[in-house]
């Protein structure tokens, strides 16, 4: 069963023992946010398996002292709200319990250590090479951080002679500089880990991969080389998440050549997973649905599989189930429904970026006239066209925004997760309500919160659109 700990975030003490069921359900209802980990996990199995199979070669490689696997990097991209952030940290929570969730390819249960994972949640760390060390270090055998600083700290003594100041940008500053990235490095990493400290393979994961710096000189671009060139032959391997522009990033950081397979889109949970998530949930918190069973599916399906609106459903129904006292009948669902509504609206209000809010007709507009059979260029051409219509238009959401051009905002659509390039160089708005949710956004903003779920944003979009994307899924992955 795909449990994972909801709990973490709690100080419990040694002795305590873990709630479940209708207790384990209230403090889901009362403590969780979206940066914890769904309770139950349904799901991905393809994509999970994947890594595991990874991590485990990778450790037999480090027992038997082979050579690691070169470009063993994994990336994983959908839309907002496909999941990614959810994956890695039901992997993390359930990897670092020390636990595998897959089987070998032939069901028999892995033999391996399960990995341990360092889960990235923002770039602020791995865009610095001392800290991210440092902290990997400590990680893999606690104190070897500290040794490599203390050596950090004792160059900047010899270097800095008689405990002068070195001024910047002197000579003797740039060889201090050079001096210490070369000892604060993945190769120092290596240096101070040897074989026998090593008790796990380590899996990074590194959410939101589009915000990246692009430079291919920068720390995170040098960092991801070398893990994903196995250079100093360590039992790492990495995973990246993120929109569909994070495969672009990985490519201007110099990763590439990745196998087949490597590079996977999160698509919405297919109706077999929705069954999975459904009895995982009801057992895990010992739910009886009973009469309710109709309202109980109708609601997941509101959400139309995609991780973040089940989460924004669940959480609405628990907290209603547990002030009913765990009488299901007494669960007011047409409630759940309008809060479950809200916390989509809110959602997709966070995606939308300060020119994509302010350009609002405009953005209408194109949404409007997306079939999901354009390509990249076609989008472009529509995008300049919707603008050049609107050039004597008096309100400034009919406009471009100042100083952009038509590919400026359309790559602005695609690192917000309004837009996705499929691997076939056609675009699409991933998911269908909020594409909705674009088209009517100019007349949300002038609607009474009252009256505003009168709105389709959150139903079934025009047939057409909604069978191409149909045919455009992938049934081998979820």
């Amino acid at each position: 069963m795909n449990m994972t700990n909801i709990f973490g975030f709690r100080k419990k003490g040694l002795n305590e023992p873990e709630p479940t069921g209708f207790e384990a359900l209230k403090i889901y209802a009362e403590e969780s946010d979206d940066k914890t980990p769904p309770p139950f996990f349904a799901g991905r199995h393809h994509i999970i398996s994947d890594i595991e199979d990874i991590c485990a070669d990778s450790w037999k490689r480090r027992r038997d002292f082979r050579t690691q696997k070169k470009a063993a990097t994994r990336l994983f991209y959908g839309a907002p709200g496909a999941g990614k952030t959810s994956t890695l940290k039901y992997l993390e929570a359930k990897w670092n319990t020390g636990s595998y969730i897959t089987s070998n390819k032939d069901g028999t249960p892995r033999s391996e250590p399960a990995p341990m994972m360092l889960c990235l949640e923002d770039d602020g760390l791995i865009t610095n090479n001392f800290l991210f060390c440092k902290v990997l270090a400590d990680l893999v055998a606690p104190g070897s951080g500290k040794h490599m600083f203390s050596t950090s700290q004792k160059s900047r003594r010899v270097f800095g002679q008689f405990n002068q100041p070195l001024l910047s940008g002197g000579r003797e500053h740039k060889v201090v500089e050079q001096t210490i990235q070369e000892q604060i490095s993945m190769h120092a990493v290596a240096q101070a880990l040897p074989h026998q400290l090593w008790q796990r393979p380590l899996v990074i994961g590194i959410d939101e991969t589009q915000n990246l710096p692009e430079a291919f000189d920068s720390d995170a671009g040098k960092l991801l080389r070398q893990l994903h060139a196995a250079k100093h032959n360590l039992p790492i391997t990495v995973v990246l998440a993120g929109l569909s522009d994070s495969k672009k990033r990985a490519g201007q950081l110099g990763l590439t050549r990745f196998p087949g397979g490597a590079i996977r889109s999160l698509e919405r949970l297919n109706s077999n997973e929705l069954t999975e998530l459904k009895k995982g949930f009801c057992e895990m918190f010992d739910i009886e649905l009973g009469p309710c069973e109709y309202e109980f599916d109708e609601m997941l399906a509101a959400a139309d599989g995609w991780p973040s609106h089940l989460q924004n459903t669940l959480k609405p129904f628990a907290q209603l189930y547990v002030e009913a006292g765990g009488d299901i009948e007494q669960v007011d669902f047409m409630e759940v429904e309008h809060e479950s509504q809200l916390a989509r609206q809110g959602y997709y209000h966070s995606r939308m970026s300060t020119d994509m809010a302010t350009t609002d007709f405009l953005l209408a507009a194109v949404m409007r006239r997306l079939t999901g059979r354009q390509s990249s260029r076609d989008v472009i051409d529509l995008i300049e066209s919707e603008a050049q219509n609107r050039m004597n238009a008096p309100s400034i959401g009919e406009h471009l925004p100042d100083g952009k051009t038509a590919i400026d905002f359309f790559d602005e659509l695609i690192h917000h997760g309004a837009l996705q390039e499929r691997d076939d160089g056609t675009v699409h708005c991933p998911i269908p309500s909020f594409r909705q949710f674009l088209i009517e956004y100019p007349t949300l903003l002038e609607t009474p919160a009252c009256l505003r779920e009168a709105f389709g944003y959150d139903q079934v979009p025009d047939v057409e659109y909604q069978d191409y994307l149909g045919q455009s899924e992938n049934p081998r992955i979820h």
